[in-house]
C-alpha cells in the first residue's frame, strides 16, 4: 500500500475482472453467437479496479483524492497493469507456438507503441474511476448517514 492505493487488492480485482470477462465472453459466444467487443477487455478490468479502490478509499474514512494524488495512483495502478499484462503475454508465448509465430511477425516497434497507448488509455480510466468511485461511495455513505 503505498497510502493511496492498495495493489494487491486492486491486482486481485483486475484479475478476476479478466477471467470473469473471458468467461462471460466465452458463453455468450458459444451460446448466442455473439462476441463482446474488443476493447472492452482493455477497459473494463481497470475500471472495476480502480471504481473498487476509490470506494475502499472512501469507507476508509479519508479524504478525497488531491489532484496530484490521485495522478500518482492511477500511476501506480497501470504499472501493476502492465505488469500483469506482460506477464500474461510472456506465458502465452511460452506456453503457445503459434501465439508466438503470430508475434514473429510483427514489428517490436509496433508492440511496444501498441503497448504504450493501452497503458496510456488504462492510466485515464484509472485516474477517472479512482476518483467517481471515491465520489459515489462517499455519497453513498453520506446518504445512509442522514437517515
Amino acid at each position: 500500500m503505498n497510502g493511496t492505493l492498495n495493489w494487491k487488492r486492486y491486482a486481485g480485482v483486475y484479475i478476476l475482472s479478466m477471467i470473469g470477462l473471458m468467461i462471460v465472453g466465452l458463453l455468450l459466444q458459444r451460446l448466442l453467437g455473439f462476441s463482446l467487443p474488443s476493447g472492452l477487455s482493455t477497459v473494463l478490468p481497470p475500471m472495476m479496479a480502480a471504481m473498487i479502490e476509490g470506494q475502499k478509499r472512501a469507507d476508509a474514512g479519508l479524504a478525497q483524492f488531491e489532484n496530484v494524488e490521485a495522478w500518482s495512483a492511477a500511476s501506480s495502478a497501470t504499472m501493476v497493469v502492465g505488469v500483469i499484462t506482460v506477464a500474461v503475454l510472456a506465458g502465452l508465448l511460452i506456453l503457445m507456438p503459434q501465439m508466438r509465430e503470430m508475434f514473429s511477425s510483427i514489428s517490436m516497434m509496433t508492440l511496444v507503441l501498441v503497448f504504450a497507448a493501452i497503458m496510456g488509455v488504462t492510466l485515464m480510466v484509472n485516474r477517472f474511476f479512482l476518483t467517481l468511485g471515491y465520489k459515489n461511495q462517499r455519497k453513498a455513505l453520506d446518504k445512509k448517514a442522514a437517515k
